[in-house]
């Protein structure tokens, strides 16, 4: 399939004393293929353009790779987006992306995966909020009883600051959860 967009984008910011705004208009061109039953691939690519900002035009682009097994799943992203998450007037982030994402089912009722994820987002034109960082997880999923299921999941984010705006930050998170079903709410 092919697939094609245009956005535009204004960004408003209120300052103390005086507003400002920022403006981007973003085109994108992708193509997408079943190389196989079970096996698919995608890319895009594309430009930002930044009025306001001393930015010029700014590549985009993205790749997956999506594969299916029996039992078996993995999925690999890489993506380059031009977005405003720093939340400072007159910047933009450009954000470089790559992730991996592996799922394999044990049977009926035991499922486990894992995943990570490695992220760089850059503040144009200034740099003041330049960082590194990755996120790696693990998890499972069983249906314990007909009636019980338990998920699990274990993450760590960790973020690296390029300048002296940023801070370093280490996250480790775990999560479990439990759904009961009671027989008369099952379907």
């Amino acid at each position: 399939s092919l697939t094609m967009s245009y956005s535009y984008t204004d960004y408003q910011y209120d300052l103390a004393g005086a507003d400002s705004n920022t403006v981007t208009h973003s085109a994108q061109l992708g193509v997408s293929n079943q190389l196989s039953p079970g096996s698919t691939i995608g890319v895009s690519g594309g430009a930002v353009y930044t009025v306001d900002v001393d930015t010029g035009l700014i590549w985009t682009a993205s790749a997956n790779y999506a594969k299916a097994f029996q039992a078996t799943s993995f999925n690999l992203d890489y993506s380059r987006s031009v977005t405003n998450i720093t939340g400072l007037a007159n910047e933009i982030s450009i954000r470089d992306s790559v992730s991996m994402a592996l799922n394999h089912t044990f049977g009926r009722s035991f499922s486990a995966n894992i995943g990570g994820s490695l992220l760089k987002n850059r503040s144009e034109p200034s740099g003041r909020v330049d960082t590194t960082s990755y996120t790696a997880n693990a998890g499972f999923d069983w249906r314990a009883l007909e009636w019980l299921s338990i998920d699990a999941r274990y993450s760590r984010f960790q973020q690296w600051a390029e300048n002296f705006l940023g801070l370093n930050i280490t996250r480790d998170q775990v999560f479990i959860g439990f759904t009961a079903t009671p027989n008369e709410m099952r379907f």
